[in-house]
This record gives C-alpha cells, sequence and structure tokens, in this order.
C-alpha cells in the first residue's frame, strides 16, 4: 500500500501529572499500520498492528520504544552520551483504520518513569 496525506491530530496524556496536551495536529504520511510527521523537534514514526506498536523519533536524541499488548518490551534512548535501554508495559491499546490509543508505562527498574498516553485521530484529506 502506498503513503498517502492525511491530517492527523495526537494529544498526549501525562498520566502521573494527569496533564494533556497536543503532541501534534497536522499533516502527516500514512498507509494501514503506518503514520509519520515532522516537527520542530525532528520526525516521528509509528509502525502499528493489532498487537503491537513501535514509536521511533528521530531527532538530537534517537528513542525506539517496542509496545506488545501481550508482554513487557523494551525501549531505548541513543544520545551523544550512549544508550539506555528501558522496560516498557502497555497498559491499553486500541487501534482502528482511523484512530487508534496507546497507554503505556517505561520503567527504570522496578521504578515507573513515565506513564503516557497517546490518542491518535487520522481524516483522510
Amino acid at each position: 500500500m502506498e503513503l498517502s496525506q492525511v491530517y492527523c491530530t495526537l494529544y498526549q496524556m501525562d498520566c502521573l501529572e494527569n496533564k494533556t496536551s497536543i503532541l501534534y495536529k497536522g499533516v502527516a504520511m500514512s498507509k494501514s499500520g503506518y503514520l509519520s510527521y515532522s516537527d520542530d523537534l525532528g520526525k516521528q514514526e509509528f509502525f502499528y498492528d493489532e498487537n503491537t506498536m513501535r514509536i521511533y523519533r528521530n531527532a538530537d536524541v534517537q528513542t525506539e520504544v517496542f509496545l506488545n499488548k501481550h508482554k513487557m518490551d523494551k525501549a531505548t534512548v541513543k544520545s551523544e552520551y550512549g544508550t539506555l535501554t528501558f522496560d516498557t508495559k502497555v497498559n491499553y491499546f486500541d487501534v482502528h483504520l482511523d484512530s487508534w490509543v496507546i497507554e503505556y508505562s517505561i520503567y527504570s527498574g522496578e521504578t515507573c518513569s513515565i506513564h503516557t498516553r497517546i490518542e491518535c485521530s487520522i481524516l483522510k484529506n
């Protein structure tokens, strides 16, 4: 399937702080199981199916978050200081053709350092 230009809105909720913000609103490229956009911070890509999601951000720091609905997975952060690896856990996962929601936690050892929810709505042009 070929990439098509779409309009999307992504909301991000910090579940630890109970704060919601607009992560991105604008034009993106999409096909089944894939969404990408670029902003001032770099390029962000989402690869997903009914059980998994991979979030990749290529900016000053490269971040790759692997999320699996059925098991713990990993996130890596690569910077000029080296590579850090964390455990990830999916708390909620719901994927449709024109929208998806992923809520997940990132752990440093036993401590939950990030608990976030991302909601995406995709409108075709």
